[in-house]
């Protein structure tokens, strides 16, 4: 697996959701090249991208490539396999910049095992990383929110898992500001963090 992520604060991108099909077209003509798939730059960026309402996007022409897009206001993340794959990324200190212990406790209650709730007593920390860790399932299994962030079960023991119900979590270590987390349905092997850069003019388009 290749994880590829972009970070838009140096060129003032605020939004890296803009530009997110742009990453994705880059990151996808790489993962090209590494994987012998023979296409043009032309072809990566003109590939049809098939979005159907509640279902995962994909590249109708590459069954075979596997990606799940993830981002949080300027810091994009992307993780693209020949297996189906899942990722979610947050940045706390924005998005949550008006949460509060209370609140997060009331989102924890709503959303987290009876288990992920007692380890939180003790480490309020893991917040984000159960959080994340959920989402990248539900990307993974295409469900979304609605498939019920309590699905999975990450504590066992007083200790966070890695695995729950054939799903592989692994947490990934993109950006300072960031917590992210990928799942698989087998044992994840990262390959590769590659970060992407654009030029000033696609930033911009």
């Amino acid at each position: 697996m290749l994880i590829y992520f972009f970070n838009g604060q140096k060129q003032n991108i605020s939004s890296a959701e803009k530009i997110s099909e742009k990453l994705l077209r880059l990151a996808l003509a790489d993962y090209s090249a590494r994987r012998g798939l023979s296409l043009a730059k032309a072809d990566t960026e003109s590939l049809p991208l098939v979005r159907e309402p509640g279902e995962k996007p994909f590249f109708e022409d590459l069954p075979q490539v596997h990606f799940s897009v993830s981002h949080s206001f300027h810091i994009w993340a992307c993780a693209m396999d020949d297996s189906p794959v899942g990722l979610d990324l947050e940045v706390p200190g924005l998005r949550w910049k008006e949460d509060s212990p209370e609140r997060r406790e009331k989102i924890a209650r709503r959303f987290f095992t009876a288990a992920e709730n007692r380890y939180l007593e003790d480490h309020p920390d893991a917040f984000f990383d159960f959080w994340v860790r959920k989402e990248a399932c539900l990307k993974l299994t295409g469900k979304g929110i609605s498939g019920g962030l309590s699905s999975v079960s990450l504590v066992e023991d007083d200790r966070i898992k890695t695995v729950d119900q054939g799903y592989f979590f692994t947490g990934l270590d993109l950006d300072p500001e960031a917590a992210a987390a990928c799942c698989t349905e087998g044992p994840c092997e990262i390959e590769a963090l590659i970060p992407l850069v654009l030029d000033e003019v696609a930033c911009h388009e």
